[in-house]
């Protein structure tokens, strides 16, 4: 719990079934994070959650969403959509993206979707889309004018700076691993 937390909306809770059916967050502030949304539960145990503000502080949370790091992570999450509409999400102790948009959708085993776009504080662009196909599996094509930091920030290289980064692959859902191939 944060010293300087301060929290404040409504939530509409059903007392027939004991859940929260919607919380409304008026504000949601602190440390490096301001912003205001709602969290919504859906059929099933599948929730919707929209945030927008001036920042948001992701820099814990960023292995967990990234990958396979956590498998306790990935059990505990129900299936889930994210929005979000920030001028600032930081990374790192320095890094951040702003005038931050994206969406996010977890099926309960991986990201199924992830639509982002941002400029990077150090100067550069980030825009990547993922999506399903037709046959299920999942195209993905990232974009970016700093592939230097964002190579390291996904854990794939850390040797460089700079530079632009095209990528367009497939992710093979059909299988447990999840190959991606790419070019």
């Amino acid at each position: 719990v944060s010293a300087d937390l301060k929290l404040y909306g409504t939530a509409n809770f059903d007392e027939t079934l004991g859940i929260f059916r919607r919380i409304n967050i008026d504000r949601l502030a602190f440390g490096r994070t301001d912003i205001k949304g709602a969290v919504i539960a859906h059929s099933g145990d599948a929730w919707e959650i929209g945030f927008h503000g001036n920042e948001f502080d992701f820099s814990a949370l960023w292995d967990e969403f990234i990958g396979d790091k956590e498998e306790s992570f990935k059990k505990s999450l129900p299936e889930l959509t994210v929005a979000v509409e920030l001028d600032r999400v930081w990374l790192s102790e320095t890094e951040y993206i702003k005038n931050c948009s994206g969406t996010f959708k977890y099926n309960g085993n991986f990201w199924q979707t992830i639509l982002l776009k941002g400029e990077l504080n150090n100067g550069g662009y980030l825009q990547i889309t993922m999506k399903p196909d037709s046959t299920g599996n999942r195209n993905i094509q990232m974009e970016a004018y700093n592939a230097g930091l964002i190579l390291k920030y996904l854990d794939y290289y850390n040797g460089m700076k700079g530079g632009k980064l095209w990528l367009a692959g497939n992710f093979d859902d059909s299988v447990p691993d999840r190959p991606l191939t790419a070019q």
